[in-house]
């Protein structure tokens, strides 16, 4: 065995107790959010485990289920991809609705498809606040597009 492979065999054998130690916590419900998005992660990958999608998609929606806002994002995009962006609809409102800015513009894209434009320029402003770029551009095109869509309408006199 070469000298280059040999320094990586401690780091395989961490990352093999590691995952040993994630998949007995996950399989006595004792895994917080963080340790299963973990273990998703390493099955996604194949770290320290077989690659195996069935199980990192498993334990990511667990992870998603425990509170992870990631988590919760990784599954509204794995359900998008694979199954139907209605179905995905759920998870990406409760990443938005827990702060997360990818999770706040997509609801404000879903709101713009479906003509209500009030509630994605709050989506869209949420987002931004959050640092954003696109959906900053984004109210700024509705704004100079639609400039009575975030302004009260006049008073008449």
């Amino acid at each position: 065995m070469s000298p280059e492979l040999r320094k990586f065999i401690p780091i395989m054998r961490c990352e093999i107790v590691l995952w040993k130690q994630l998949q007995r916590r996950a399989w006595d419900g004792l895994a917080t959010a963080n340790e299963l998005n973990e273990l998703a992660l390493a099955y996604d990958s194949g770290r320290g485990c077989r690659q195996n999608d069935l199980l990192a998609f498993k334990y990511m929606l667990a992870a998603a289920d425990k509170g992870s806002v990631v988590a919760m994002a990784t599954v509204a995009t794995v359900i998008e991809k694979r199954s139907s962006p209605e179905n995905a609809h759920q998870w990406w409102s409760k990443a938005a609705n827990a702060g997360l800015a990818e999770a706040q513009r997509k609801m404000g894209t879903a709101c713009i498809a479906n003509g209500n434009v009030r509630k994605a320029v709050y989506w869209f402003a949420l987002s931004s606040t959050n640092g954003d770029a696109i959906a900053q551009s984004r109210l700024i095109n509705i704004n100079v597009c639609s400039p009575t869509a975030t302004t009260k309408p006049a008073m008449k006199l």
